[in-house]
């Protein structure tokens, strides 16, 4: 009773403990905050210049990759800044600084990640360096955190979220409170993507092994060729590991293999059959896919059928009875070298065929996740693989240091699937702001779709192709001409969603420029409102009642401009929604079909779909075979 008064107590007191912690770091930093020196500027642009000097040698601007390279990066407009140490003219740095931050393919080369590290540190150091009253500044601004957090804590709203996110961002650029930046992400940025796959679902995409080899070997001064089959099953075992995911892969199976032997004069004909099993341990992390050597064991029984002199003629008799002797005499150490030629067979094909398989499946999750991120910047701090006796997990706290993430644990899942993921809704903020951050896309000709300006993900580029916008009624908007269409989303937050009770969630398009024919809007939300439905194992997301279209710094009312640029933009809309090119109507997922070894298991049917206090989750499992 005692220990459960104790437990309740800690539960109830560790918020609050947080909460003064918290107000005690941001206390301790507003006496510790010491002014920019030039030696620390002087610094912070030699290495810049090393990391440029670097960047050079890499690229080589005098071939004509280089200079493609020097041309995107801006690299003449940022010699130029670097070398004025014009403190009060960051745009040659910004700009500079925003091409290194993107999806394209090369940047997440270690000499890129290297010059953006050095190029944000020489930008913040020489914009730190310009402030007047520098100590009462930097008290502002950790004022301005310390409300920040308390609005949030009161009311977790986008809004608030956005804007203590800038807050953290702006104190972390200063880099004196490193401990108090760390303490907010500790209470405010929890873990808030989780992936689990069953083992057994891992285990379905075991495809048995059916094969055919040629078999060349040497026992006992034998020359032996022969055709082998292999026949056999592979199983699937998950490890228990908290901060690696283990698999052991299992062969078990029969090799039989018919055999010609040529040992001067004689030749011997015969058949084998072995029995093994090998085994192969798989560590995921996300450093690495690491495989060790794979272990066999093999038994070999040897069947002689005949010995006879090669090409037959006067001695076959003598030298077919000695073949013999000598071949039964052997016969037991020529099965255990066999065995052991055997197992180091068995060893290098199981070795070759995971090996490749993990491969593949490295580079799938490089492609598809990791890779985006690193251009940007963007991966997470902690990604942690882990598995259990019946399942591998993934778990992520997908924000970089100055986004907020979850503030709790996720809900249980009270059924178990082949795969589950519960996604807080800032792992999907977080990740979209990543990869579409002031992206603009465009459409010229009425029969082409949006175009973005940045890579896209396969998934996401997936789900973009998947989305329904089907034409309303409209007649009089469909009737109008087509007018060029170009949007730029919000460099701090592009899209947004909402997971609600009730089978709802909000999606929210955060734009900061758009232009439709001879109509320019800036700094509008537009919020699509959508409930859910499973049938026949597929997801279907429809939109119900009209978009609501707000201003960014909407805080209550609308004034007179606000209002008829909301009618004007209400309007433009409409009309594209008429003609078919609106904000989707409906959001369809189809059946996940996995890649790989996977997609031998069968396509993924969603069986749970539920969303609340912010969490989505998501449950899938084997299409069910009709009998």
């Amino acid at each position: 009773m005692l220990a459960t008064c104790g437990v309740f107590v800690a539960l109830l007191c560790t918020p609050l403990m947080a909460q003064q912690d918290l107000a005690g770091q941001i206390e301790q930093a507003r006496g510790s905050f010491k002014p920019v020196t030039e030696q620390q500027v002087t610094g912070a642009r030699a290495e810049l210049q090393k990391q440029m000097r670097d960047v050079e040698q890499f690229v080589q601007p005098a071939s004509q990759n280089g200079q493609r390279w020097i041309r995107y990066l801006q690299w003449d407009a940022l010699k130029g800044q670097v070398s004025s140490n014009d403190a009060k003219n960051l745009e040659a740095l910004d700009a500079t600084l925003g091409k290194l931050n993107r999806n394209v393919s090369g940047l997440e080369n270690r000499r890129f990640r290297r010059l953006a590290r050095a190029l944000r540190r020489y930008r913040d150091t020489l914009a730190v360096s310009t402030w007047e009253k520098p100590a009462d500044l930097y008290n502002q601004q950790l004022a301005a955190l310390q409300s920040g957090i308390e609005a949030y804590r009161k009311e977790p709203t986008p809004q608030n979220s956005l804007a203590l996110s800038q807050q953290i961002r702006i104190i972390d650029s200063i880099g004196q409170a490193p401990k108090l930046v760390e303490a907010v992400r500790q209470e405010l940025a929890q873990p808030n993507a989780f992936v689990v796959v069953s083992t057994a679902y891992i285990a379905a995409g075991a495809k048995p092994v059916d094969r055919n080899d040629p078999v060349t070997d040497c026992i006992l001064g034998t020359s032996i060729h022969g055709d082998a089959h292999t026949t056999g099953t592979v199983g699937v075992a998950s490890i228990p590991s908290e901060n690696k995911a283990v698999l052991e892969f299992t062969s078990r199976g029969h090799v039989w293999s018919d055999n010609v032997g040529h040992n001067s004069p004689a030749v011997i004909r015969s058949t084998s059959d072995t029995d093994y099993t090998a085994t192969k341990r798989v560590e995921f992390s996300d450093p690495a896919f690491a495989a060790k050597s794979s272990q066999a064991d093999a038994t070999t029984d040897a069947h002689i059928h005949s010995v006879a002199k090669q090409g037959g003629g006067f001695g076959s008799r003598l030298v077919s009875r000695i073949g013999w002797n000598r071949a039964m005499q052997s016969e037991g150490q020529a099965e255990a070298i066999a065995a052991d030629h055997a197992e180091d067979r068995i060893e290098r094909r199981f070795n070759d065929d995971v090996d490749e398989k993990l491969g593949k499946a490295r580079e799938r999750y490089e492609n598809e996740y990791r890779l985006p991120l690193e251009r940007r910047g963007e991966v997470p701090e902690h990604i942690r693989f882990s598995s259990t006796n019946d399942s591998l997990a993934v778990e992520v706290t997908q924000a970089n240091r100055a986004q907020l993430a979850a503030q709790s644990a996720p809900p249980e899942v009270p059924n178990k699937h082949d795969m589950t993921m519960r996604l807080h809704e800032s792992a999907v903020n977080n990740y979209s702001a990543a990869m579409l951050a002031g992206a603009t896309a465009k459409q010229t000709k009425p029969d082409e779709d949006l175009k973005f300006d940045v890579e896209l993900p396969g998934w996401m580029k997936r789900l973009w192709e998947n989305r329904k916008t089907e034409s309303t009624e409209d007649a009089a908007a469909k009737e109008e001409p087509f007018k060029g269409f170009t949007m730029t989303l919000s460099n701090a937050e592009p899209i947004s969603v909402k997971f609600l009770d009730d089978k709802k969630l909000e999606m929210t398009l955060h734009i900061a420029e758009l232009q439709s024919g001879d109509s320019q809007f800036s700094n509008w939300n537009v919020t699509g409102a959508y409930v859910h439905e499973i049938v026949d194992g597929r997801v279907t997301l429809h939109r119900e009642g009209k978009l609501v279209m707000l201003p960014a710094d909407f805080s209550g009312t609308l004034d007179a401009e606000q209002t008829g640029q909301r009618s004007n933009l209400e309007k433009e809309f409409d009309k594209r929604s008429a003609q078919g090119h609106g904000f989707p109507k409906t959001i369809e997922f189809e059946p996940m079909t996995p890649e790989g070894e996977l997609a031998d298991a069968g396509p993924l049917e969603y069986r749970d779909f539920s969303t609340g206090n912010g969490w989505l989750v998501i449950g899938l499992d084997r299409q069910k075979v009709s009998q």
